[in-house]
């Protein structure tokens, strides 16, 4: 596969092979941890955690290297526990 910005791939035994687009956007988020993020970052950030096609556990994957604190910047929950922010943005958008 060829494409400029990157892809992210996630074996999952229970629900396949997962594919993220713009990958080198959330890493580059990801690294970050919440600070100086830009738009795009920001919008791959909330791209990868609504998606239906990307699962929780790609998710955690991520979150497990690189930490939250990106993911909780873009969702405006930057004050609450990361651990708890990620459990609610699970649940809310991936339904876990």
């Amino acid at each position: 596969m060829n494409h400029d910005q990157g892809i992210g791939a996630f074996s999952n035994l229970d629900e396949g092979v997962e594919y993220s687009l713009r990958f080198n956007q959330v890493l580059s988020g990801l690294r970050k941890k919440g600070a100086s993020l830009t738009d795009e970052e920001m919008d791959a950030l909330r791209q990868i955690l609504t998606a239906a096609a990307i699962g929780p556990a790609f998710v955690r994957r991520l979150v497990a290297e690189h930490g939250a604190e990106s993911l909780t910047e873009t969702f405006l929950m930057q004050n609450a526990p990361s651990e708890l922010a990620l459990e609610f943005l699970l649940r809310r958008h991936k339904g876990q």
